[in-house]
């Protein structure tokens, strides 16, 4: 229980401080640099808690943080679960009135209207039409793939904290 106050302290602060930084250093968020800095913002939570268990604590890490990347059942399970809700989400969608499903991406087309010029419009479609599968199952697979590797390694900070 006295660890509690420490990680906060430390994660809080160091987190205000690099945003703080950013902003004061002219950064602007929805920029690659404050993609970047997401990131490392990410790993804020990891880092504390290793400086809290050895600094402050005196204890190992591995163990104590629960550390442990042998195969688990439940990491099958976590990796199928967000694709088989967002299949069933379009699923469900279909079914309320006025609402069908669009394997061409037509509506997707439709929407980019309102925020594209004309010959950006059209590379967009032509972009679409391209793509070798349909592109929510495209979406699907790049997610089940980004998630247990760059993703997880990313998020893996905010976890272990």
């Amino acid at each position: 229980m006295r660890s509690i106050g420490p990680f906060l302290a430390l994660t809080f602060g160091i987190n205000w401080l690099m945003a703080a930084l950013f902003k004061l250093l002219g950064g602007r968020w929805g920029t690659p640099p404050a993609l970047i800095l997401g990131v490392g913002y990410m790993s804020v939570p990891a880092i504390s808690a290793v400086i809290v268990q050895r600094a402050i604590l005196r204890e190992g890490i591995v163990k104590p943080l629960g550390i442990s990347f042998k195969p688990r059942r439940w990491f099958l399970i976590s990796w199928l679960i967000p694709p088989l809700l967002a299949l069933g989400a379009v699923g469900i969608g279909t079914l309320m009135p006025g609402v069908e499903l669009s394997t061409d991406a037509s509506g997707y087309i439709e929407r980019l209207k309102a925020f594209l010029p004309p010959d950006q419009l059209e590379r967009a479609k032509r972009n679409v039409e391209r793509l070798p599968v349909n592109p929510l199952l495209l979406g699907l697979l790049q997610g089940m793939i980004a998630g247990p590797t760059v993703n997880a390694a990313a998020a893996f900070g905010e976890e272990l904290g």
